[in-house]
């Protein structure tokens, strides 16, 4: 076995290698939105975020977003107040929908009479719906089953038990994001058509299927007023203000009296309030269980665990898309705060694929012109050699660990890849030249190699030190890109400390020694 083979630093280092490349092999490497194409938003939560407020919203956006069946989108937290969603190549409808599902608090509500009567909390999704076509009224129909808590069950019949007789019970709205606190400004022309709501949602209103407008605004927590060409004589000033797109006219003048705008289309066949209150479902309370719940004790209550969202849609598309967000949203929970989208760039995969050729092109040449530097400097093989086989060695590690842990490389993180290398290069070169300060010929001279190794690795460990010290907080900065480029550095920095620099301090002295006695 050659004499190297047996050095144990030289064999890691070789192992290293080895598993980096079949770890490669297996995994690949996988390249961020930088050279990819893609999509990376920023938003913006309604208010700073304490650190575990911080971890919980961004849990809930990854499950939120594990729904899409996407597996290139990233979300990252930044500061207390914001988020990066990295989202790779995909269609715009793919991107829309997904800013939507970001967008939503998600504070799933069923109200009865005005009251909370239960909360994403005392919900279970069964992961059961259906969509089927309404061959009476044309569209399809779909449904999205739920299961109650034992709490949730419990303070759902305590809430009817107020307001359920033997004659009637108030009808549940369900509500996602339910704008409590806001004001519904609607045209006369638009109240008209609305003041009797589908229960379904759907337009045209049939006879014996619909819910008075004051109902909906009633458990919707917010208050409607009618546009007769004046605004209404209130203080909008911080106020949420809903309008039509009929009255979309307003919305510059409102947004002057401090108001925060929203502008809801009106769409031929589906119920406007529906979609400005976010109501997702009327459900009634059948006779049976109205009769079970006003004989029931309170003591000894009717626990109902199964419930369900239904509703209607144009399309089968919508329709899937509906149940969709149901799921989502009902499964990933609320966010502790809203968002903002605060900025939104794309970069077309043509225009990355084009980056990361040229990327990688500068980094061939880069590593060339090293060794080419190495080699006028030391014009020995026996120095270059090995200091350019450690320098590519070190990419492949690099490499490796971001394959395995599944980083995606941007152009941030290959930047830092090649100061880790560069600051390996200069550390080879500082353990390069102390040990050509003296032979190792005799045993005194060895003792006087060992001394310079020693010295030699106290400046790298010095240099590496420094430059790790630098790295840290902007690994734990937020920033993505940042992050990216502080981890390929650490990782180099590690690897370079660890493993190839001890490795290639082992190789020249076997190789100077051999020149030495030849």
């Amino acid at each position: 076995m050659h004499p190297l083979i047996k050095n144990w630093k030289v064999s890691l280092a070789i192992g290293v290698v080895l598993l980096a490349i079949l770890i490669i092999l297996v995994n690949g490497i996988k390249l961020g939105t930088d050279f990819t194409g893609g999509t990376v938003l920023l938003f913006k939560f309604d208010k700073p975020l304490t650190p575990d407020e911080m971890k919980m919203a961004v849990s809930i956006l990854e499950k939120r977003l594990n729904w899409t069946g996407l597996m290139d989108v990233t979300v990252r937290p930044w500061g207390n107040q914001y988020v990066y969603v990295r989202i790779g190549d995909v269609n715009p409808d793919q991107v829309e929908f997904i800013k939507q599902s970001i967008l939503r608090q998600g504070k799933f509500e069923a109200v009865v009479n005005g009251e909370v009567a239960l909360t994403g909390s005392d919900v279970i999704v069964k992961g059961e719906y259906s969509v089927v076509p309404d061959h009476v009224n044309g569209g399809y129909r779909w449904q999205v089953a739920f299961l109650l808590t034992d709490k949730g069950a419990r303070r759902f019949f305590g809430v009817l038990k107020k307001y359920c007789t033997i004659e009637s019970c108030p009808d549940n709205f369900f509500f996602i994001d339910r704008p409590v606190g806001a004001i519904i400004i609607m045209d006369k022309n638009l109240y008209e058509r609305e003041k009797i709501v589908p229960r379904d949602g759907r337009l045209p209103l049939t006879s014996e299927n619909g819910v008075d407008i004051n109902e909906v605004i009633k458990n919707a927590g917010v208050k409607l007023y009618i546009y007769d060409g004046n605004l209404p004589d209130i203080n909008f000033a911080g106020k949420k203000v809903i309008i039509p797109s009929t009255l979309s006219s307003l919305k510059n003048k409102l947004k002057e009296l401090n108001a925060e705008v929203i502008v809801v289309p009106v769409k031929k066949n589906r119920s406007w309030i529906w979609e400005a209150t976010n109501l997702r479902a009327i459900i009634g309370v059948s006779p049976e269980l109205r009769a079970d719940i006003v004989a029931a004790p309170e003591d000894n209550p009717v626990v109902t665990h199964n419930l369900m969202i239904s509703g209607w849609a144009p399309t089968k598309k919508e329709a899937l898309e509906r149940v969709e967000e149901i799921k989502i949203i009902l499964s990933s929970g609320s966010l502790p705060a809203g968002l903002t989208l605060v900025s939104e760039q794309t970069v077309p995969p043509s225009y990355g694929y084009h980056s990361f050729v040229i990327f990688m092109i500068a980094l061939v040449v880069a590593m060339i012109a090293v060794s080419l530097f190495v080699a006028l400097r030391y014009r020995s093989p026996t120095v270059f050699l090995p200091i350019t086989a450690t320098v590519f060695s070190e990419v492949i590690i690099i490499l490796g660990f971001a394959s395995l842990v599944g980083w995606r490389l941007d152009v941030a993180s290959l930047v830092g890849m090649i100061a880790a290398v560069g600051s390996g290069v200069d550390d080879q070169i500082i353990i390069t030249d102390e040990m050509l300060r003296g032979g190792v010929k005799e045993e005194k001279k060895e003792v006087s190699v060992l001394t310079r190794i020693k010295r030699a690795f106290f400046l790298v460990f010095a240099s590496a030190s420094a430059l790790g010290a630098v790295m840290i907080p902007l690994w734990f900065s937020g920033v993505p890109s940042l992050m990216g480029f502080a981890l390929t550095t650490l990782v180099g920095i590690l690897n370079g400390v660890l493993i190839t620099r001890p490795a290639y301090a082992e190789v020249l002295k076997y190789l100077l020694s051999r020149r030495a006695k030849g």
